[in-house]
């Protein structure tokens, strides 16, 4: 039998250790920013919340990370939960687990009266199908990005105000997704026009 279970990270003790190793096969930088958030929980300047697959039997059988909104930063009074690392183990796979993780990740942020849940992809299987099915669609200005929609009543809607702050893992994370496909960069206060490039750029942080 197979139990969901929310955790907020920083995660401790064995589990910690059983997700480092199941993350241990992603890419750079997704690797560092997930390894810093189950250590310190730098992604989200709210929280990260890690939805966990667990059986008795065979320990953790897949996760979904679901960073919630940033209550210092909302675009035009929006608030967005972020979903990202989506895996499910190879055993466990096409049976259906993935869906489950990712509708207790939508189910949750929707329970927190957010506006939706943004993510970024690049698998055409996933942007086609697996995502839609949730009710996701990818955001006309960025074919990697797709954004849910709830509809929250005035009241239950979450409110803040929007303040500066020091950029995050998950601000980099996100910007990085961008990146991998052409887009423009200021330079010296100059638009210039990139190509897409697997590399990391270089970004300010600010303090």
């Amino acid at each position: 039998m197979i139990r969901w279970s929310i955790f907020r990270c920083p995660l401790l003790g064995s589990l910690k250790e059983q997700i480092a190793e199941d993350i241990s096969h992603k890419p750079e930088p997704w690797l560092s920013h997930a390894i810093s958030c189950l250590h310190k929980q730098t992604i989200s300047p709210n929280a990260t919340m890690i939805i966990i697959g667990l059986s008795e039997k065979d320990g953790t059988i897949g996760f979904v990370w679901l960073s919630l909104p940033d209550s210092e930063l909302l675009a035009g009074w929006k608030s967005y939960s972020y979903l990202f690392h989506v895996f499910i183990k190879e055993d466990f796979r096409g049976m259906g687990y993935g869906k489950i993780g990712t509708k207790i990740a939508c189910d949750f942020s929707k329970s927190l009266g957010v506006n939706g849940v943004l993510l970024a992809t690049d698998n055409e299987g996933l942007r086609t199908k697996f995502y839609p099915s949730f009710g996701f669609r990818p955001l006309s200005s960025d074919p990697w990005l797709m954004k849910k929609i709830y509809r929250i009543p005035e009241n239950k809607k979450s409110r803040s105000i929007a303040l500066l702050r020091s950029v995050s893992h998950h601000d980099l994370s996100t910007i990085q997704s961008i990146c991998g496909q052409p887009h423009w960069q200021h330079q010296m206060f100059t638009p210039a026009r990139k190509k897409e490039e697997e590399v990391e750029e270089e970004f300010e942080s600010v303090s």
